[in-house]
């Protein structure tokens, strides 16, 4: 894998140079706006009042205070406004036990030692680890201070970049409450889960079959041939038989095969 950036840790006097790598990066496919002759569409900037064309070195930046009311920030006015561009990864506390939550996490990073760096990295990867910590961070870059988690895993170090608390959406999910299952409902789906339960999760066993089916749409493509549109499910209704429905999906889950 290719570093996306570098990272030096700061841990009490303890400097630890690091090169960081994404955890994952979802498969997409790209695609350009073609006209009917087959060639690519131009985009331009456009006046939204006027409706000139405007070059993009004519432009500002302009924050909306108010409906349709700018406050214009030139790029030096914005340039001030940056902090530390250091890459320092400053370790502020320990934590014992935190759980991070998903919605917390805006991405996650594996963090690598530098050359020379080893022995310090594993130094402070197996003092976390054998004491049950979690550094809460600061991360200068680029002229912003992110928020970041640093947690071992296995034998590594991974950076988990948060979301600041005022960013984290809370949500009250609108249920009537009148809508209570019965016991028998209930019933019916402990045993639905306990048909569909595995000990392990398997990862490697899911595939993404948009992807797949893309990718072998491209190949038709190459051969001249067409793609075929697929039949679309039935849209959910809103009246349900739950028990009807779950008796349904316990009789459909296969029976699995026990070995001689």
């Amino acid at each position: 894998m290719r570093a996306c950036c570098s990272a030096t840790i700061s841990f009490g006097l303890v400097s630890i140079p690091t090169k960081a790598y994404l955890t994952a990066s979802a498969e997409t496919f790209s695609f350009n706006m073609i006209t009917p002759k087959g060639n690519r569409v131009k985009q331009q900037l456009v006046d939204s009042v006027t409706g000139d064309v405007v070059d993009r070195k004519d432009t500002n930046k302009g924050f909306e205070h108010e409906k349709d009311s700018y406050l214009i920030f030139k790029e030096e006015e914005l340039k001030a406004l940056e902090g530390d561009r250091s890459d320092l990864i400053d370790v502020l506390q320990f934590v014992s036990g935190l759980a991070i939550k998903p919605e917390q996490v805006e991405r996650s990073l594996y963090l690598s030692p530098e050359k020379n760096a080893d022995r310090s990295y594993k130094l402070l990867l197996q003092a976390m680890r054998k004491t049950g910590k979690v550094a809460i961070c600061k991360w200068y870059t680029r002229g912003k201070d992110h928020l970041v988690a640093l947690q071992p895993v296995g034998d590594t170090l991974m950076l988990h970049q948060l979301y600041y608390a005022d960013e984290v959406r809370s949500f009250q999910v609108p249920i009537n409450k009148n809508s209570d299952p019965t016991d028998k409902e209930i019933e019916l789906g402990e045993k639905l889960i306990a048909m569909l339960s595995v000990d392990t999760f398997d990862h490697s066993s899911h595939v993404d079959q948009y992807g797949e089916r893309f990718k072998a749409a491209v190949v038709r493509k190459q051969a001249g041939e067409t793609v075929t549109v697929m039949a679309q499910l039935p849209a959910a209704s809103g009246a349900l038989d739950l028990a009807a429905l779950l008796m349904g999906s316990m009789n459909a889950v296969p029976v699995p095969v026990l070995a001689k």
